[in-house]
C-alpha cells in the first residue's frame, strides 16, 4: 500500500515534469512571447517600428507614453492591430505608429496581454528628438577688402515640420566696415531639413573680422541668439608678386604659388632622427648650397621662412649675413626646448610671426617682439567643418555599429605609432561600450596600425582626422597639433605620450614648459589631461576617458574650457591678416 502511494506520487511528480517541458520540445508556445523588448521609431509623423508576438488563444495590446521628461502624457502611439488571436505557432505583427515628435527624445512601453494565461510582456519604444535645430550660419561666396561682396549667409534647419514662421534680426557688433544685410520673415516650405540663404552686401574697405548678431525666431521661440564672425579676406596681393622661380615647399605651397616655381619639394630635405640626419649630412649641406644659390639669383626684398627651424634657422643667418631680410612665420619651439635657438632669432630674424597667443608673453622676455594675428588652423577647421559627415553618416560609410565613438590620434610618425598605438588598444579593451576608431596618415602603411592594433577591435580610416573627430564622443590624442585641433573641434580629449623611463625621468630638466599640449599652453592651465609614461598601465589613461565621455564628470568643465580656447585663438581670417601684415611690414622702412 505504501508502495503503491509512492509510486502514485512519483507519476504525479513526473506528469508535471514532463508537461512543465512542453516549450522544449515543440514548436507550440503554451505561453505568451515576442522577438524584442526593445524598438525604435523616428521623430517623424507616422514613423513605423514592428514587434511580434506568438501566443495560443486571444490577446490585446495597450500603450503606456511619456514625454521627454519622463511624465506621463496622452498617448503619441498607437497600434495597429492592437488584438488579435494566436495559435501558439506563427508570429503575428504589431505596427507600432507615432505621432510627431516636436520635443526631446521620449518613451513608451507598450503592454501585450494573452487571454488565456493571463501572461503578460513589454515592449519598450524610444521615440528619436525631433526638436527643430539651426546650425551656426556659414557663409558662402567671398568676401574680400575693395570688392563687391557676392557672400551668402547659409542658415541650414532640420527637423522642420513645414509652415513654422521665421524670423531672423541682425545687428552689427562695432564696425560693419561697409557691409549689410536684412532681417528676414518668411515660413518654412518643408518638411526635414532645409537652408536660408541671405545676401550680405556692400564693399568692404578693409581686411578683417565683422562681428554679427543674428536672433532666429521659430513660431515666436528663440532657437538661435549668437555671434557670427565674418571674415574679410584680402585681394590676395601678396601671392600676386612675382615668385620668379623660387619656392623652396610643398603642395600647398606650389598651389599657392604655380608649380612651375616649385624649386624643390620638401619631402626631399626631410630627415628625421640622428641616423637618417647623420646618413644624409652630405645631401643636407648641397640642399643648404642650392637653396642659398637660388635665394642669391632671385635677390628678393624678403625671404619668408616657414617653420622648419634645424633648416630656416641657418637660412635665417645666411640671409643676414647677406643683407636680406627676414621673416619667420610660425615659429621654432624654443619655448619647449633648444631654448639656445631664441638668440638665433633674436641675432637673424627681423620680424617673428607668432601662432599661439601665450608665445607673445615667451619671446619679449628674450628680447624679440612677435607679431600675432590668430592660428591659421582655425581657418582650415572652419573650410572643412560644413562639409563633415554627421556621426550616422561617418558610421555608414565605415560599417561601424551604433555604440558610441572615440577616436584615436596616436601620431603621424612610425615611431609614434609604434609606442603609442599598443597603450590605446589596450585602453580600448577597457571600454566594450565603446567603439574605438584610429585616424591613420596617409603616408604610412595600414600594415604599421594593424600591427599594434590586432585583436583589439579598433577600427582603422586613412586620412580622415577631422571626420573621426566630428564623429566621436571623445577622443585619446598623442601630444601635438592634434590635441589643438581636437579641441576646436569641441571634442574631449585625453592626452597620451609613451616614451622611454629615462626620458620621463628628465622631462622637468628637459622640457622647459610645464604641459607638452598646446591646449594647456594656451589656456595657461590643465584643461586636458597629459598622461606621459613609459609603460602600458592604463590606469590613469582609462580613468581620465571615463571621465570625459557622456555623462562623466570632468566633460562639462572640458567643453567649457574649450570654447573659452576659441577665443583665446582667435577667429578665422588668420592666414590673410598675416599676409597683409607682412605687407606692411615689408613697405615700412627696415628697423632693424
Amino acid at each position: 500500500m505504501k508502495l503503491t502511494k509512492w509510486m502514485a506520487a512519483t507519476a504525479l511528480f513526473l506528469s508535471f515534469g514532463v508537461a512543465g517541458c512542453t516549450d522544449d520540445i515543440t514548436d507550440e508556445v503554451s505561453q505568451l512571447t515576442r522577438n524584442t523588448d526593445e524598438v525604435s521609431v523616428a521623430y517623424n509623423k507616422d514613423a513605423t517600428a514592428r514587434i511580434s508576438v506568438r501566443v495560443p488563444g486571444a490577446w490585446s495590446a495597450s500603450v503606456a507614453c511619456k514625454d521627454a521628461t519622463g511624465q506621463e502624457t496622452a498617448a503619441w502611439l498607437r497600434l495597429d492591430p492592437a488584438e488579435g488571436v494566436g495559435n501558439g505557432k506563427d508570429y503575428q505583427w504589431i505596427t507600432a505608429i507615432a505621432d510627431r515628435n516636436l520635443g526631446g527624445e521620449r518613451e513608451a512601453v507598450i503592454t501585450i496581454v494573452g487571454a488565456t494565461r493571463g501572461d503578460a510582456v513589454e515592449v519598450k519604444v524610444t521615440q528619436d528628438d525631433g526638436t527643430f535645430t539651426v546650425k551656426k550660419p556659414v557663409l558662402s561666396g567671398d568676401l574680400k577688402a575693395n570688392v563687391a561682396s557676392n557672400a551668402l549667409l547659409a542658415v541650414e534647419y532640420d527637423k522642420a515640420k513645414g509652415g513654422e514662421p521665421v524670423e531672423m534680426t541682425f545687428t552689427f557688433d562695432g564696425d560693419n566696415r561697409g557691409l549689410a544685410i536684412k532681417d528676414y520673415t518668411g515660413t518654412i516650405e518643408g518638411e526635414g531639413s532645409g537652408k536660408i540663404e541671405l545676401p550680405i552686401t556692400g564693399t568692404p574697405s578693409d581686411i578683417g573680422v565683422v562681428k554679427l548678431n543674428m536672433k532666429m525666431t521659430i513660431e515666436g521661440k528663440t532657437i538661435f541668439d549668437d555671434v557670427i564672425s565674418l571674415n574679410i579676406q584680402s585681394e590676395n596681393f601678396i601671392f600676386s608678386m612675382d615668385f620668379g622661380k623660387f619656392v623652396w615647399g610643398g603642395d600647398l605651397m606650389a598651389a599657392a604659388g604655380g608649380e612651375a616655381n616649385l624649386a624643390k619639394h620638401y619631402r626631399e630635405t626631410s630627415f628625421f632622427g640622428i641616423v637618417q640626419v647623420l646618413k644624409n649630412l652630405r645631401t643636407i649641406k648641397r640642399q643648404m648650397r642650392e637653396c642659398r644659390a637660388d635665394v642669391a639669383a632671385f635677390a628678393p626684398d624678403v625671404l619668408i621662412l616657414v617653420d622648419y627651424p634645424g633648416f630656416n634657422i641657418k637660412m635665417a643667418r645666411w640671409a643676414k649675413e647677406h643683407g636680406i631680410r627676414t621673416f619667420y612665420y610660425i615659429a621654432p619651439k624654443v619655448w619647449a626646448w633648444r631654448e639656445w635657438r631664441v638668440k638665433a632669432i633674436r641675432r637673424y630674424v627681423d620680424r617673428l610671426f607668432v601662432i599661439f597667443p601665450f608665445e607673445c608673453g615667451y619671446f619679449p622676455r628674450h628680447g624679440v617682439e612677435p607679431i600675432f594675428e590668430g592660428n591659421p588652423l582655425v581657418d582650415a577647421i572652419e573650410a572643412r567643418r560644413t562639409s563633415l559627415p554627421s556621426p550616422d553618416e561617418f558610421r555608414r560609410r565605415h560599417g561601424l555599429d551604433r555604440r558610441p565613438i572615440i577616436a584615436l590620434l596616436a601620431g603621424s610618425r612610425r615611431g609614434e605609432i609604434r609606442d603609442n598605438l599598443p597603450l590605446m588598444a589596450d585602453l580600448s579593451r577597457k571600454f566594450p561600450e565603446h567603439q574605438f576608431v584610429v585616424a591613420g596618415v596617409a603616408w604610412l602603411d595600414r600594415a604599421l596600425y594593424e600591427q599594434y592594433m590586432a585583436g583589439s577591435g579598433i577600427r582603422y580610416v586613412c586620412d580622415q582626422t577631422y571626420e573621426t573627430l566630428a564623429a566621436a564622443e571623445a577622443a585619446v590624442v598623442t601630444s601635438g597639433t592634434a590635441t589643438l585641433e581636437t579641441a576646436l573641434l569641441g571634442i574631449p580629449e585625453v592626452v597620451v605620450y609613451r616614451t622611454l623611463w629615462f626620458q620621463v625621468r628628465l622631462r622637468p630638466y628637459v622640457l622647459k614648459v610645464p604641459w607638452v599640449s598646446l591646449v594647456n599652453l594656451n589656456l595657461g592651465r590643465e584643461a586636458v589631461a597629459e598622461v606621459i609614461q613609459s609603460d602600458l598601465d592604463t590606469t590613469r589613461a582609462e580613468r581620465e576617458l571615463r571621465a570625459i565621455v557622456a555623462g562623466g564628470e570632468k566633460r562639462g568643465r572640458m567643453l567649457a574650457d574649450f570654447a573659452e580656447l576659441r577665443t583665446v585663438i582667435g577667429g578665422p581670417g588668420a592666414s590673410d591678416r598675416f599676409a597683409a601684415r607682412m605687407v606692411a611690414e615689408l613697405r615700412a622702412p627696415e628697423t632693424k
